[in-house]
């Protein structure tokens, strides 16, 4: 047994890995924001681009989205009924 399996099976370690990921998420995001404003570096070329913390929206957004068509385009075209060889 390696040290994730043993992290991942004990509900406290588990608990304590889960709120260090997401306060570290957290960092980053305010990190996002603050280079925005602290270093002036928000120079995009339409008005949305210049909000706070656009890049993680929207690479989050667009994540979800090329999930959700994969999955709708595997249970519509890609996977067949089970007795398909038959």
């Amino acid at each position: 047994m390696n040290i994730f399996e043993k992290i991942l099976e004990d509900p406290k370690r588990f608990s304590v890995v889960k709120r260090i990921f997401y306060i570290s998420l957290f960092i980053i995001v305010l990190i996002e924001v603050a280079v925005v404003y602290v270093f002036g570096l928000g120079h995009g070329h339409f008005w949305f681009e210049n909000l706070p913390a656009f890049g993680t929206i929207y690479g989050f957004i667009s994540c979800i989205l090329i999930i959700v068509v994969s999955k709708f385009l595997g249970n519509i075209w890609l996977m067949k009924k089970e007795d398909y060889y038959d």
